[in-house]
């Protein structure tokens, strides 16, 4: 049998921004309509607030089946190694043998980024002119990237506590041209923002509600998992929206989401799916009240990048190919 094997190198080869944003639109779309299929997502807690996960899904019917597995471990940056680690396996779709392994953190790192760029566009009524990151990992500057597509007018401002990785984004949007202040404090960074994006592995909250004030959008990408919190329970009353990637997925394991819930603050029919008002063709149109929109990632984003990365991969100079 012969496996294909995609670097992040040939991942980033192979599609575009707008590829990857266009299969984040479709999927979810598809989602709600009953025609991308997401089995139930597996975390399993570990030592030093780390966890394994894995996510099982079609991005429609007749299209391969695509499996990711990994797992995220906050200490790995003490000892110089990525938080994330992810492995994408893609079937055959007529077959259902394994056909193509692809990098994993590569693809969770595009289509997140474009899921939050595309929430962005779906729940602000304007373009927003400043755009604040809390986090300094991989994820703000993939989220920097996709969301300059988007609104390549806006500004960015973050505050990161790790100064190694600070400069890092520093470097990256001097590079890249974009306008980027590095500021001393969350409160900083987030006050006076339209925007405001967490991408976090953070158990506590680190915002307070009086500190959006004027935001008119939270996205929350750490707040994955129970125990996860990057927002706290005064933001979550403080919103008069929370949009969810999943419904059924995150009043199970989305940190703040589960909390209110059990604390009989939050009904969760009141959550709005994301799949839902894209197919619509939703726009927001007020603009003076928080919406919060509480991102878990499921495995439909990877199955729809996964699925396109190996057609692309197929009679290309990418990628390698083993017999085993």
């Amino acid at each position: 049998m012969a496996l294909h094997f995609l670097s992040a190198t040939d991942v980033h080869a192979l599609v575009s921004l707008e590829d990857v944003l266009q299969t984040q639109r479709e999927v979810f779309a598809a989602m709600h309509r009953g025609e991308a299929l997401l089995a139930p997502r597996a975390l399993l807690p570990g030592d030093h607030e780390s966890v394994a996960f894995a996510y099982l899904a079609r991005a429609g019917k007749g299209l391969p089946a695509v499996v990711k597995m990994g797992s995220i471990n906050p200490t790995n940056t003490e000892i110089g190694k990525p938080a994330i680690h992810a492995t994408i396996l893609v079937s055959d779709e007529k077959t259902g043998e394994l056909h193509t392994i692809i990098d994993g953190e590569s693809v969770t790192l595009m289509r997140t980024a474009a899921a939050s760029a595309i929430a962005v566009e779906t729940f602000t009524s304007a373009a927003p002119s400043m755009i604040a990151f809390i986090g300094s990992g991989p994820q703000i500057i993939s989220h920097m990237e996709f969301l300059h597509e988007l609104f390549p007018s806006a500004a960015f401002r973050a505050f990161a506590r790790n100064a190694e990785r600070a400069q890092t984004l520093v470097d990256f949007a001097k590079s890249h041209d974009l306008e980027f202040t590095l500021v001393k404090s969350a409160r900083e960074a987030v006050e006076g923002a339209e925007v405001v994006i967490t991408a976090t592995n953070s158990t506590t909250p680190l915002l307070e509600a009086s500190w959006l004030a004027q935001t008119k959008l939270l996205v929350s990408i750490g707040s994955f998992g129970p125990g996860r919190c990057e927002y706290g329970q005064d933001v979550v009353a403080a919103a008069s929206t929370i949009a969810v990637d999943d419904v059924e997925t995150s009043i199970r394991q989305a940190g703040p989401l589960v909390e209110a819930i059990a604390a009989g603050t939050l009904d969760p029919t009141s959550l709005i799916s994301f799949g839902e008002k894209l197919n619509a063709g939703f726009r927001r149109t007020s603009t003076d009240d928080l919406w919060i929109y509480n991102s878990v990632g499921i495995g439909i984003q990877d199955a729809a990048l996964a699925g396109l990365l190996m057609h692309r991969a197929e009679g290309s100079q990418f990628g390698r190919t083993i017999e085993v």
